[in-house]
Parts: structure tokens; C-alpha cells; sequence
């Protein structure tokens, strides 16, 4: 199990995204409304994964210190092989939080689906028991996109100018017929971690620190 202690700032993390035409790919479930607070910082806890540093596609018994969120890994591979099988129906109406139904949408995961597949080929395989967490602190102020909004409303911290958003990324590498393939699946921290906020993916090239985009 490997350990990671970060700090880092959204806007480097929308940087990256932005650079998609460069050959570095991720596609988000939602179009304009991403998946993080826009313009906001946000502080990272501990942060760890199964695997070495050479090797993060393996499985490994998750650690003492991340075993609260072994209901978001059970979630993700549940959720990954439901897109394995093309069923975005189902993801959407079992596993995305019930406030953010209209924003995300049967439509919007079937996109990833349909892209992920297009760049990568079909999902061959993965492992159950490879797993990756990040725990994450949105810090954004409040703004006009309804997915901001949502967040705030429900698990913010109740201050006007700011909210204090707790959040986990789940971090699923997995193989398509010609790549490797890391997905992201953001949840609340809300304890229960059976309720996605929104899933990305990315080629993978290497290991990398969890929650790195």
C-alpha cells in the first residue's frame, strides 16, 4: 500500500483537463457543469492505494486507515462492471445521487461509455480488490451552476460566502482491449459512499498518486 500526503490547488486539476486536445484525454459526465467547485481550492487528507510505485494494478487488503470507504470501492467495481455491460441506466438510477439526477444523466454516462470505448476498446478486465482513495475538502464559494449549488445546499457547511464540501475520489485502474485505463468516481463523504457525484477517466501511463488527473 502506498501513502500520499497533497495539497494542491483546482485550478491546476482543471489545467490538465483543459489540455485534452494534447492526447491526454478525460472526459467528465457533465458538459459545462464539471464535477468539482470551479475556481475553488480544496485541501487533500492522507491519500493511499494498493500496488508499489512501479505497479498500481494490484490488489491488496485495503489498509486500516481507508477501510471506512470500502463501501466506495465495492460501488466502484459494481459501477464499472455495469459499464462493462453498457447498462448506464442503471448506474444512473441506482448509484448517482438523487439531487443531481437532472445533471446527471443516463445520456451523460452512456458518453463516457460510448468515448471510453471509442478511444480504448471494450472493458476486458479488473481487479476487485485494487483500490485507491483520496479524501478531499472542496473549498469554493458558492456560485450560480446548479451542481455547485446542490452540493452546497447538502453538504456544506453553512456559511454564505463559502462551503466546505467533503468529498472522496475512488480510483479504479482498469484494462480495455488496448489500453490501460484509470477511472475516477467522486463521492460524498458523507459516510455511506454509495452514491456518485461523477465519474472521469483518462488513459493510463504509469502510476501515479491517487487523486493526480
Amino acid at each position: 500500500m502506498v501513502l500520499f500526503s497533497t495539497d494542491r490547488s483546482v485550478t491546476t486539476l482543471f489545467a490538465s483537463r483543459q489540455r485534452g486536445n494534447g492526447g491526454k484525454r478525460l472526459v467528465v459526465a457533465l458538459t459545462a457543469m464539471t464535477l468539482v467547485l470551479s475556481g475553488c481550492n480544496y485541501d487533500t487528507r492522507a491519500s493511499g492505494r494498493s500496488g508499489t510505485y512501479q505497479d498500481d494494478y494490484m490488489e491488496s487488503p485495503i489498509d486500516e486507515e481507508f477501510t471506512a470507504y470500502r463501501p466506495a470501492l465495492d460501488a466502484s467495481n459494481e459501477i464499472i462492471a455495469l459499464m462493462q455491460a453498457g447498462d448506464a441506466k442503471t448506474i444512473a438510477d441506482n448509484y448517482v445521487l438523487d439531487e443531481l439526477k437532472p445533471l446527471l444523466t443516463e445520456a451523460d454516462i452512456q458518453k463516457v461509455i460510448d468515448s471510453s470505448t471509442e478511444n480504448f476498446g471494450p472493458i476486458v478486465e479488473y481487479k476487485p480488490m485494487q483500490w485507491g482513495f483520496e479524501p478531499r475538502v472542496e473549498n469554493g464559494k458558492r456560485d450560480k451552476s446548479e451542481f455547485n449549488k446542490v452540493l452546497a445546499e447538502k453538504y456544506g457547511d453553512g456559511k454564505k460566502a463559502a462551503s466546505k464540501i467533503p468529498i472522496v475520489f475512488s480510483v479504479k485502474v482498469v484494462q480495455h482491449e488496448n489500453a490501460t485505463v484509470n477511472y475516477w468516481l467522486q463521492f460524498p463523504d458523507d459516510g455511506e459512499y454509495n452514491k456518485i457525484l461523477g465519474i472521469y477517466y483518462k488513459e493510463h501511463l504509469a502510476p501515479r498518486n491517487v487523486g493526480s488527473f
